[in-house]
């Protein structure tokens, strides 16, 4: 896995999060032929003054799976949205560097764990708070289609449910 490779976008927002220089389309295009070039495994996405306004990152990020649909992507306004431009890089770096570790690892590990509970399928819940649920999980929040929810609710569920019902 190669560690660094940088982008360049001809793309600006001002402090405020108004557009400066618009992403254009041929921009895009330039952006994914680029990206296409290169042999990774993820991409992280950070432009300045996105923690105002991620239409851009947004934009990029909706490329990038259109466009390599199995390329993990993180973008800095949905991993660290605060202002230190060094802060967000490095932790959506850091975060698209393990991204696609820690997908195969729980992949491999659903697997496992579906041969043995399927009813239940693999849920992890992280020291945030959050727990991250395979697609063959029968419960998970309502509307919530990425695999993650809050386990906190879990807490109510399981003292008024028990603990089968809750699980199928």
């Amino acid at each position: 896995m190669a560690l660094v490779h940088g982008v360049e976008a001809a793309e600006r927002m001002d402090a405020e999060g108004a557009v400066v220089t618009p992403l254009a389309p041929a921009e895009v295009e330039r952006l994914m032929n680029a990206l296409g070039g290169l042999q990774v495994d993820a991409v992280g996405v950070c432009f300045l003054h996105a923690y105002v306004n991620d239409a851009h990152e947004k934009q990029i990020e909706a490329a990038i799976q259109q466009r390599f649909p199995k390329l993990a992507v993180s973008i800095s306004s949905n991993i660290a949205r605060e202002i230190r431009e060094f802060e967000r890089m490095s932790t959506v770096a850091a975060n698209a560097y393990v991204q696609p570790l820690v997908a195969d690892y729980l992949a491999k590990l659903d697997a496992r764990v579906h041969a043995l509970a399927t009813a239940a399928g693999c849920q992890l819940v992280a020291s945030c708070d959050l727990a991250v649920a395979s697609t063959a999980a029968k419960f998970a929040t309502p509307g919530v289609n990425i695999g993650l929810f809050c386990s906190t609710p879990m807490v109510a569920l399981s003292r008024n449910v028990g603990r089968k019902a809750a699980m199928e």
